[in-house]
């Protein structure tokens, strides 16, 4: 089948061949202005003659090369007739396709720089979308193509109501019109181009001459059509490229925009365009300004553009311009040394990534800049803070001295501050395929269970007092509560002798296996949980083992800690809550019973030990923790309005419940001003426990 397609395109291509010696017009012609790109152009000339659409002209434009492109072009067209060639003397870019469109013959012309390629249904594709619809341009997207095999398709129509359909009178549409001009992706009908007289601009170099043609192309232009494909690859960073040229490039661009600008005036355009028209070129210039022009010119450039800049300003009503581009516009073109010297005194960068201050644009003031893995920090140039991650080590240095160090290692982070290691921490693997699987069934399993221990808890403690008892410190100062339902959590249930706890939360084994095992002689319900984490390494090291799960009469869930954006409402399919803490699960299961109160007792949010001077080795995520109390807030003001929170003595937790506190715990609390606080047994007396 490959060799009979050989033999079909063979024949095709010498029916071709023959019906340009007969001179008989070609579906398209393809333009293509050659100098000096010898490293590029057979990659180019092969894209082009083995297009699938055979019946092409190829016109070889070689505008006085000086390396081995003449002679290539030569064997090329030695073995291909639908291929002209044209030796002619150096006259720059625009004169190169003015020549190739004197002698086109081609139902469409389209346009091929000869550093760049094209996929080999390029002109296939255009071609037909042009007879199916009969517009004038059919124009494609184009993908910038790096040296580093980098590849990114430009596409600025993406978002536009009027892609992949004919568009009428194209002048009229903001989004068609303000596109990239790239001339090279698109076809144009040969009567458009012949019967307007539309041209290249002839000026010197190899920028900005598609400039003119693209504006005359799109004003005279019945009808377009936008196809949202990319064929076309624009080789970015080649020599001879235009966006290598520097301020040869800015000298180029305006001068363009004052041919532009003439040609507005001689064609009395509607307003509607000329705005459109001053957009382009704002956008344009002040990018020539800011990046293309040394700064020993930018007086003599930003004069010249100030003129330009004055034929539009009173004319214009900036209806496509934000507050501050019509400011720099008017400034330029009423004040530019006025705007030179201001900007020329203090060049400000601001990006994601950087922001900088330069005195006259070379004497650096400021400079920080933030990446992944990289920071530099630097006043007048001098480095007083960066960091850098070098195999999985990052380093934070001061000045030149080395105080923090991170260490990723079996998928585990250590971090050390002068050397001494002060916090471990796991790494939460990104989900992927794999883990959809893990996820699913981890969702059907807790579904499974969560509709087995929860339905019978819904509304059972309504009109009730529950309190959650955790490990702070402040657990010394709880206070005796009459009534209230108790829940212990993780060791807190050593306090069961005094409190007499109806539930009992743990979840973490590691934290629990001292004692968790005496807990089943305990007359309290016993909620063991899980973790959802899609990492299995942290299953294996946090869960409670199963035998625990089997021997013992224990109810279960589920908890999310890595997924935890959101509080399921319904834990009877979805998991608990559960930001780093398991007081978040027991005072989410707690509201779905719907008490009147809740009660947190020694819930500190601190790293500040355990109750009864007991030791604590583990460090907690203060931060994430608080945050995660802020969403149960939210939850339950929205889901469960009747039910009030409370914290008693908190550490941490301050402000984001009603706060109350018991005496005792104020004695030596002397930052804690008592003027402004709620005592604990006042609220007894108040409330009539």
């Amino acid at each position: 089948m490959k060799d009979k397609n050989n033999i079909n395109d063979l024949i095709n291509t010498k029916a071709n061949e023959e019906k340009i010696e007969n001179n008989i017009s070609p579906k398209v012609s393809i333009i293509v202005p050659i100098y000096n790109v010898e490293k590029y152009l057979r990659q180019c000339l092969d894209s082009i003659v083995n297009q699938t659409l055979k019946d092409i002209e190829i016109i070889l434009v070689d505008d006085g090369s000086t390396d081995s492109c003449p002679s290539i072009c030569d064997e090329y067209a030695s073995k291909d007739k639908r291929i002209i060639v044209i030796h002619k003397e150096n006259a720059g870019l625009g004169a190169a396709y003015n020549t190739g469109l004197d002698i086109a013959k081609g139902d469409y012309i389209g346009f091929v720089e000869s550093d760049d390629w094209i996929e080999s249904n390029m002109y296939e594709e255009l071609y037909n979308k042009a007879v199916e619809t009969g517009v004038d341009v059919v124009k494609s997207l184009y993908t910038r193509a790096f040296e580093n095999d980098k590849f990114i398709v430009v596409n600025k129509f993406v978002t536009s109501k009027y892609c992949n359909q004919i568009v009428d009178d194209a002048k009229k549409v903001p989004e068609i019109y303000s596109g990239h001009v790239s001339h090279w992706s698109a076809i144009y009908k040969r009567e458009l181009i012949f019967e307007n007289n539309i041209r290249f601009a002839e000026t010197e170099g190899a920028s900005c001459q598609d400039v003119s043609f693209a504006f005359l192309a799109y004003f005279y232009a019945k009808s377009a059509f936008i196809l949202e494909k990319s064929f076309y690859n624009y080789r970015e960073e080649s020599e001879g490229s235009s966006r290598t040229k520097g301020f040869k490039i800015a000298l180029s661009s305006l001068k363009m925009r004052e041919i532009i600008s003439n040609l507005i005036s001689n064609l009395q355009v509607e307003p509607f365009y000329k705005e459109l028209e001053a957009k382009k070129i704002y956008q344009a210039l002040m990018n020539d300004i800011k990046f293309r022009t040394p700064f020993n010119k930018k007086m003599f450039f930003i004069k010249q553009v100030s003129k330009l800049f004055k034929k539009y300003a009173d004319d214009i009503e900036f209806k496509f311009f934000n507050p501050r581009e019509k400011k720099e516009f008017l400034q330029i073109a009423k004040s530019p040394v006025f705007y030179h010297v201001k900007n020329s005194l203090i060049q400000i960068k601001m990006t994601k990534e950087v922001s900088s201050v330069k005195l006259f644009n070379f004497l650096p003031i400021y400079f920080n800049k933030r990446t992944k893995g990289y920071q530099s920090f630097r006043i007048f140039h001098l480095p007083i803070h960066r960091g850098k991650t070098v195999d999985n080590t990052y380093k934070r240095y001061f000045f030149l001295v080395p105080y923090f160090k991170k260490i990723t290692k079996n998928n585990m982070v250590y971090k050390y501050l002068f050397g001494f290691l002060y916090r471990e921490s796991l790494i939460y693997k990104q989900i992927d395929e794999q883990d959809i699987t893990k996820t699913i069934g981890n969702m059907l399993s807790c579904q499974k269970t969560h509709q087995k221990t929860f339905p019978k808890y819904k509304n059972k403690h309504a009109g009730q007092d529950i309190a959650i008892f955790a490990t702070g410190p402040s657990l010394n100062f709880a206070p005796t509560l009459k009534n209230t339902i108790n829940i212990a959590c993780n060791r807190a249930i050593e306090e069961y002798e005094k409190f007499k706890f109806d539930y009992f939360f743990a979840i973490d084994y590691p934290n629990t296996k001292d004692y968790i095992e005496n807990v089943f002689s305990l007359d309290c319900v016993k909620f063991l949980g899980r973790y959802f984490y899609n990492n299995s390494d942290m299953v294996y090291r946090r869960s409670i083992p199963e035998y625990l799960y089997s021997n013992h009469k224990i109810e279960e869930f589920y908890t999310e800690v890595p997924l935890a954006k959101n509080i399921y409402h319904n834990i009877e399919i979805f998991p608990l809550f559960d930001f780093f803490t398991i007081v978040h699960p027991a005072l989410h299961f707690s509201i779905y019973t719907n008490p009147k109160r809740i009660f947190l007792i020694g819930c500190d949010t601190a790293n500040n030990g355990y109750f009864d001077n007991k030791y604590k080795k583990d460090v907690m995520n203060t931060k994430k923790i608080i945050e995660g109390y802020k969403k149960i807030k939210q939850y339950a003001d929205v889901f469960y309005p009747n039910v009030e929170i409370i914290s008693i003595n908190p550490v941490g937790l301050k402000g984001i419940f009603r706060d109350v506190y018991t005496r005792d715990f104020l004695q030596d609390k002397s930052e804690i001003n008592l003027d402004e606080i709620e005592f604990f047994e006042d609220f007894v007396k108040k409330e009539e426990f």
